[in-house]
């Protein structure tokens, strides 16, 4: 019987792929996304096949946490049918559940936006159809991340016009491949984040304020899961928003500005100020994982929580996010694609401020300025904040996409010969109309 759900609900979503591709023009051949889709789910499978025979110890793997904790709630809610609902709305749940359940208290928060608890919840209600087949939980959260990368796809194409071959390309980073593509939070981050990022591109291009509300709605909605995610998205959006013409000048002005809020803050408000948040943050991550006794432990200082102490731990943090993991340090196949990825990721990113500066397309500037100030914000939020290479390598996969993206939009090689800016396009309309009526 799983074996039969697995392969009806494999069809299924490979067909709505198929659907949505001949019902949006993404400027590809209509078998190509659910093509892509496709490798997304062997790349779950892959996933899957990882870390059930090279790491064999399930305890420590991620992909099952959140399936292993949902299938104990799911048999429990079965047999009491009362629990289901303060479990599901309010999240309490037995004291006899607690041992069983390794990913369901990850402390701090409100309960119902508990992130790890909300992922439990989403396997448990993926279960009501999946007869408990680990893969049709995979197939949902890689069709959630191919929405939300097709959605992006479409809104590049539309602005800028860019090939969309090319982006497709992007998407096809090893490690975001990877991790979009399993039952993790990244995969509901990337389709959120994708999400807002296409409707901040629209936005962008034709000015329409609509766009920037549903920009803001779709990477708000990313609280409840990945909450960093919409505080370093936010800031970054204001400053595109702020700064209309994509002037250096002006960015860099913005720029200044933040970072001296971020120093006055810590001044004014100790406890809250974003270094003091970094500071508690690595020191949890410390303390969690030299109890797991985590073998890509970084050596990296403690964050002292102070202006000065973030320029001081700064240096290891642009190693760790940038350059880590060194190829030398591990025979791991994923330490060493990682550590390739990394190299490219380098070199595309200083062709991509070499094309920024050089650009005279301002609408191409502040979709650049959008991707590249969100990208390495959140690099730099992660390194002061896990020191974990392992961590790292997953926690920042959704966002390194931005790179080749933000390249693809500075360089004329890959544009198409004709506008496809929403602007145009509806201005093109408004003459047709016209000259019908005369």
């Amino acid at each position: 019987m799983e074996i039969l759900i697995t392969v009806l609900f494999l069809a299924f979503f490979l067909w709505l792929a198929l659907r949505q591709s001949r019902k949006m023009n993404v400027g590809l051949p209509v078998w190509a996304p659910p093509a892509f889709l496709a490798i997304k789910f062997i790349v779950g499978y892959l996933v899957f096949l990882i870390f059930t025979y090279h790491y064999p110890n399930r305890n420590d793997a991620d992909i099952f946490k959140y399936y292993d904790d949902s299938m104990v709630l799911y048999n429990y809610m079965k047999q009491d049918h009362s629990s289901i609902i303060p479990i599901m709305l309010k999240s309490d749940i037995p004291v006899e559940l607690g041992p069983r359940m390794r990913s369901w208290f990850s402390g701090g928060g409100f309960n119902l936006f508990d992130s790890s608890q909300v992922m439990v919840k989403l396997h448990v209600l993926i279960r009501l159809v999946s007869f408990g087949s680990y893969h049709v939980h995979s197939f949902f959260f890689c069709f959630l991340s191919y929405v939300g990368c097709m959605y992006l796809l479409r809104s590049i194409r539309t602005v800028f016009g860019v090939n969309s071959w090319v982006l497709l390309a992007c998407f096809c980073f090893p490690s975001f491949l990877l991790w979009s593509s399993a039952p993790l939070k990244e995969s509901i981050a990337v389709w959120l984040i994708m999400t807002s990022f296409g409707s901040a591109i629209y936005y962008l291009g034709n000015g329409n304020s609509r766009q920037f509300v549903f920009s803001i709605m779709a990477i708000l909605s990313l609280y409840v899961i990945k909450p960093f995610y919409v505080l370093v998205f936010l800031p970054c959006l204001l400053l595109v928003y702020i700064n209309k013409v994509g002037s250096v000048r002006s960015l860099a002005l913005h720029v200044s500005l933040l970072l001296g809020l971020i120093w006055l803050s810590d001044f004014m408000l100790p406890d809250y100020s974003p270094i003091d948040m970094l500071a508690r943050k690595q020191k949890d991550y410390f303390d969690h994982f030299e109890w797991q006794s985590a073998r890509s432990m970084s050596e990296i200082p403690a964050l002292v929580p102070d202006f000065t102490g973030l320029i001081k731990l700064l240096p290891y943090v642009l190693v760790n996010v940038f350059m880590k993991p060194f190829p030398w340090e591990s025979v791991n196949v994923l330490y060493l694609a990682s550590s390739l990825e990394n190299l490219v990721i380098i070199v595309l990113l200083m062709f991509a401020f070499m094309g920024f500066l050089k650009s005279k397309d301002f609408h191409v500037r502040r979709a650049v300025i959008l991707m590249l100030s969100f990208l390495v914000l959140t690099y730099l939020v992660l390194g002061f904040s896990c020191p974990v290479i392992g961590a790292l390598m997953r926690f920042k996969s959704p966002v390194m996409v931005f790179v080749p993206l933000a390249f693809v939009l500075v360089s004329p090689l890959f544009k198409k010969s004709f506008p496809l800016r929403t602007a145009d396009l509806e201005v093109g309309q408004d003459h047709k109309r016209s000259d019908n009526h005369g």
